[in-house]
């Protein structure tokens, strides 16, 4: 991954360049893989999101933009407040819409808050939405994992849908950003963790 400098917070204009610019770098190396003919395509695919939300993480800008997000009030290592600002972004400013048919993508988170930030909202499906909110929650030092659920009634033999599981204070917690009434809601059916 290219370095990436942090981006000037008094220049707003310019934090969001720094984070398209950045997404758009890393696209090309993160996103090109091929699956593996031997191995389900939900393991590769939840494994390969697993990996891209750690990466993402890692990112300092993602670490500067999370941080912005935070409470100003918040207590000393008080992580449901961390937890819910980071829900609460994912929830009210990215919008459920599916990829085109016949094709699966993956949208950079960079690139995703870089919309956010200019447009108000972005765009992007269930693995977007997984992709969004782990690689903020790992930012800050969470333990997130990919879920791949047999969502659909019309294909229950395959995996149809992602969200996310976080582990806090030794619980497991299901999140569904796509959800947005009750993103809560604990998954039933046949569920594949990375």
């Amino acid at each position: 991954m290219p370095l990436v400098t942090m981006p000037d917070l008094e220049n707003v204009s310019q934090w969001r360049t720094d984070f398209i610019q950045a997404g758009a770098e890393t696209e090309q190396n993160l996103y090109t893989f091929a699956l593996d003919n031997e191995t389900p395509d939900a393991n590769q695919i939840i494994t390969a999101l697993s990996n891209f939300a750690e990466q993402y993480g890692a990112n300092p800008i993602m670490r500067q933009f999370v941080e912005s997000i935070m409470p100003r009030n918040m207590g000393n290592n008080d992580l449901p407040a961390q937890y819910n600002a980071v829900a609460s972004f994912v929830l009210n400013n990215l919008t459920y819409m599916a990829d085109p048919n016949g094709v699966e993508y993956v949208i950079s988170p960079l690139i995703l808050i870089g919309k956010i930030l200019e447009n108000g909202t972005a765009y992007g499906d269930c693995d977007d939405h997984v992709l969004l909110f782990n690689s903020m929650l790992n930012s800050i030092g969470f333990e997130t994992h990919v879920v791949a659920v047999k969502a659909d009634v019309l294909q229950p033999d395959l995996f149809t849908h992602v969200l996310s599981l976080v582990k806090l204070a030794g619980q497991n917690y299901f999140f569904d950003a796509c959800n947005k009434e009750n993103p809560y809601e604990v998954p039933t059916g046949d569920l594949l963790i990375a």
